[in-house]
């Protein structure tokens, strides 16, 4: 069969149709990325899905081993694990009560995760009105120039309201910070607790266990965090080393020479007032995971109740759960 020229440009210019048919949505190297569906509007990159999960790489709850039962004495209780949040032990975790200076872990996480406001290493100078506050300091001095991260150590080890309220104004003013507060709060699901002052020593300002487990696990993910709340004694000093501030962590757990000394404690953040009783919130590490217990309303008033209790309730986990 004899093909002519004309035929041949016909058949030409099919194939080239049928191929901007079929492939009419490719533009070359720089092509938009495809997605295998949306959530709520929000593309899924398939560059960044892996094809193989390892089992390794996905968070495995503990399993408790021993049927031992405890009886913390305190009407607020929680232990969960860090990793996956599963609860492992609660009582009355939902009740929204006073919470004193467990307050600074919200105060905290609106510190750490604001880098462009609160540079560790940025001077601030402490203002009259924010150093003379009541309740538990860490000696700031009116017009002393001193780093965002020695205030981090003050509120954190010592439990400064004066540290508190010096990071708070230096967002802009307290009340904004405050409200900031409460925004992330509510973003984590926080839904028992309301805020009220930086520092915890305002009454009206109330959480539960839970949400304070959910604030500590967030704050945990900073290494900065991670590395104060450990330190037991040191002292940190004004930029111009003329004011020095002796900082002794309130948690016993974390201090090798108090009897509730625990050694896989790494923290994190005691409360006392008169309503809330005593407070802490603590966590301890075994094996690379992490458990976090809340203690709130001890039934016994002396000094040391909240970290007797969240020793009990800390070792009872460490003991009787496993991630094997």
């Amino acid at each position: 069969m004899h093909i002519t020229k004309n035929q041949i440009l016909i058949a030409l210019g099919l194939i080239v149709i049928l191929a901007i048919v079929l492939f009419g949505n490719i533009s070359g190297p720089d092509m938009k990325k495809q997605t295998n569906g949306n959530v709520k509007g929000v593309e899924i990159d398939n560059t960044d899905i892996p094809e193989k999960i390892e089992l390794s790489e996905v968070a495995k709850p503990p399993v408790q081993i021993n049927s031992v039962k405890i009886n913390p004495a305190a009407k607020n209780v929680i232990l969960i694990d860090q990793e996956t949040g599963q609860v492992m032990y609660e009582k009355g975790a939902n009740e929204s009560v006073s919470i004193a200076s467990t307050t600074k872990l919200t105060t905290t996480a609106i510190v750490l995760e604001n880098p462009d406001i609160f540079d560790l290493k940025e001077v601030i100078t402490v203002k009259k009105e924010t150093a003379l506050v009541p309740g538990s300091i860490m000696g700031l001095k009116p017009n002393e120039k001193i780093t965002v991260e020695n205030l981090l150590n003050g509120l954190l080890v010592v439990s400064g309201n004066d540290a508190a309220r010096t990071l708070a104004d230096h967002y802009g003013n307290i009340d904004d910070f405050v409200k900031k507060m409460n925004d992330k709060a509510e973003e984590l699901g926080m839904t028992n607790s309301i805020y009220k002052d930086p520092a915890g020593y305002e009454d009206e300002g109330k959480s539960s266990a839970r949400d304070l487990a959910i604030i500590a696990s967030y704050d945990l993910k900073f290494p900065k965090f991670r590395e104060i709340i450990k330190k037991t004694e040191f002292d940190i000093f004004s930029t111009d080393g003329v004011v020095k501030h002796h900082m002794k962590n309130s948690n016993r757990l974390v201090d090798p020479s108090e009897p509730l000394y625990l050694p896989n404690a790494i923290g994190m953040k005691t409360g006392f007032t008169l309503e809330a009783g005593h407070c802490l919130v603590s966590a301890a590490t075994k094996n690379n995971h992490t458990i976090i217990s809340v203690v709130l309303n001890t039934n016994s008033s002396t000094n040391d109740a909240s970290a007797r209790v969240s020793r009990e309730v800390l070792n009872w986990g460490l003991t009787n759960w496993s991630w094997d």
